[in-house]
């Protein structure tokens, strides 16, 4: 009789599941210290009925700057005869320096004039120069003209000859040429047929070889196809194992809570005639119990949610 084997779960769900159980066991508010409970139950005690600390602390930061303000218009009115007085000098001061640069501007306008007319004069006598000596090489450049013009001459005749003299050559030569082409063009048919009777017998093998191909390709696809059904079994039993395990350690927290709360609900009624600060630190003690009780459940919620998500798609990608 074949012993049962009971799959094991793999390394990435072994670490996730720590994690988890890690952020878990993290999750809660740091308790106060005594010296922080005296300093805030003092500060409460100090505070009088509907009184708001921080409307207070608004309040007196809004007079001092209203004092602030009101310092500083006094102090600009106190100013305001000096500014009058560095207004008018820097006006005295403009209305001299537009004078000077009035005159200034005359003066050199007037030197512009001078300096345009002598500019008139020089170039008028530079444009006659210029008129003489462009008539001058104009008559020289229509003598170098005439001399391009005959060695043209000379040059087109000397290129006619030539071409006529290549044309007798390519024709006297070309039947050679003629003649090999021809033979090229036999021995050119021979290679075509040789390489068509070659690709036939090429296309065959293809055909051939492309055929036992697919028939392998088939037959790993079966084999593949069965190795994977066998791959989704496996992890969804021991997706089903996990979640089975996460079960059983939900239900033991939860006896464990019911029996905390328990012992707390008793210690609460044993401590009722407790001292004040007593019972505050005993309030705030619970409420961080509470909070790490609520985070708790919340992190297997998690779990759960993806452990579900991971059987749908499981369910999703089944091959069958």
């Amino acid at each position: 009789m074949a012993a049962s084997v009971r799959p094991q779960p793999d390394a990435s769900t072994t670490r996730w599941s720590t994690q988890l159980q890690q952020r878990a066991s993290s999750i809660g508010p740091p308790a106060l210290t005594k010296p922080e409970v005296h300093r805030i139950s003092e500060a409460a005690a100090a505070l009088r009925p509907s009184e708001d600390e921080k409307k207070n602390l608004y309040l007196k930061q809004h007079e001092e700057m209203n004092t602030a303000f009101v310092k500083a218009r006094g102090f600009r009115r106190g100013r305001q005869a000096e500014y009058d007085r560095r207004f008018q000098h820097v006006a005295d001061k403009l209305r001299e320096i537009r004078n000077k640069t009035n005159a200034e501007a005359t003066k050199q306008l007037a030197r512009i004039k001078e300096t345009s007319t002598e500019f008139d004069e020089r170039l008028a006598k530079a444009k006659h120069d210029w008129q003489v000596d462009l008539s001058k090489q104009r008559d020289g450049i229509g003598v170098q003209r005439d001399g391009v013009s005959a060695a043209l001459d000379d040059l087109q005749r000397i290129l006619i000859e030539e071409i006529e003299a290549c044309r007798s050559e390519v024709i006297a030569s070309s039947d050679p040429l003629l003649a090999e082409l021809k033979e090229r063009q036999v021995v050119l048919g021979q290679q075509t047929a040789a390489r068509v009777e070659w690709m036939a017998g090429f296309e065959k093998k293809r055909i051939a070889e492309f055929s036992r191909l697919r028939k392998r390709l088939s037959r790993e696809s079966c084999s593949r196809t069965s190795q994977c059904t066998e791959g989704h079994a496996q992890l969804e039993a021991s997706c089903r194992d996990l979640l089975e395990r996460l079960n059983t350690q939900d239900a033991s927290e939860q006896a464990w809570e019911d029996d905390l709360r328990a012992k707390l609900e008793k210690e609460t009624v044993e401590q009722a005639k407790a001292p004040k600060a007593l019972k505050k630190h005993l309030a705030t003690f619970m409420a961080g119990l509470e909070a790490h009780i609520s985070a708790s459940a919340q992190s297997h919620s998690d779990v759960h949610a993806h452990l579900a998500t991971l059987k749908r798609w499981l369910r999703s990608d089944d091959p069958s």
